[in-house]
């Protein structure tokens, strides 16, 4: 099951919750309030990806002399 991050609009309150993949959103409380206003925020992934010493690759994902079309980085 993949693991999402929240932002409740009530209190501002992160929490990770650990949800099963469908297209309904899981019915979740605010782990500081118990509010069910959450937002799912975008959060950076947390696995990594071997490549060559030679081949250089932004956060982003720009590869070394390319642009990013989301954040306009020079890799």
């Amino acid at each position: 099951m993949p693991m999402y991050e929240y932002r409740c609009n009530e209190c501002g309150a992160v929490s990770e919750f650990l949800t099963g993949v469908s297209r309904e959103e899981p019915e979740i409380r605010c782990e500081e309030c118990g509010g069910t206003h959450l937002k799912k925020l975008i959060s950076m992934s947390s696995f990594t990806v071997a490549r060559s010493s030679e081949t250089q690759v932004a956060p982003c994902g720009a590869a070394a002399g390319e642009v990013c079309d989301h954040c306009r980085h020079v890799g």
